[in-house]
């Protein structure tokens, strides 16, 4: 095998010291020795930055959880305050009937009338609370979303429109276009 000529011989090809002193003249092994000193400190470096990079990774995602818990937190926080609202509600509710009796004496629609009503502005509620899902979903507006999505769920069973019942629901053979607004509904169950 011919001898590579100090200048030209790769670090990584070193496998036998004692060998290169049969070889090569002290000056070359010098040579070699500051090539290897050289690639040496530079893979100091270059370990000295990876680890500084690996660091700075460490602590912003140190920051993003920090970040991530005080967003929990704030969640946790609305729905709380979202629960006793909701109870508040429930209590003052005990005491409607009566002035409930007092509102449909007073109103002169019939019954059938008003149910109709009722029952158009949820289907145009549940047309368009997709687009305003997106729309929240894309200006990282999650609890609006949420909040949108349960709306949605709400309406879809005021509507009686599962599939899963053994009757085909009245209102999704007058409207057809909302087979595809439960589809669509349904599918902000997975985003």
């Amino acid at each position: 095998m011919a001898a590579v000529p100090a200048q030209n011989l790769r670090v990584s090809e070193i496998r036998d010291p004692g060998s290169l002193f049969e070889r090569y003249s002290v000056e070359e092994i010098r040579g070699i020795e500051r090539r290897v000193r050289a690639e040496i400190e530079q893979k100091k470096e270059e370990l000295r930055q990876m680890v500084g990079e690996r660091y700075r990774d460490l602590i912003e995602a140190a920051d993003t959880i920090w970040e991530m818990r005080q967003s929990s937190e704030q969640v946790v926080q609305a729905m709380q305050e979202m629960y006793q609202y909701c109870s508040s509600l429930r209590t003052q509710s005990k005491g409607a009937p009566a002035f409930e009796k007092k509102v449909e004496n007073t109103l002169s629609q019939p019954k059938h009338q008003e149910k109709f009503y009722s029952t158009a502005a949820q289907i145009k509620l549940l047309l368009d609370i997709p687009e305003r899902i997106w729309s929240s979903i894309e200006s990282h507006q999650y609890l609006q979303a949420t909040q949108l999505y349960l709306l949605c769920c709400h309406l879809h069973s005021l509507l009686q429109l599962d599939s899963t019942s053994s009757r085909y629901s009245p209102i999704l053979l007058r409207f057809p276009i909302l087979v595809r607004q439960v589809a669509a509904a349904g599918h902000f169950r997975k985003v």
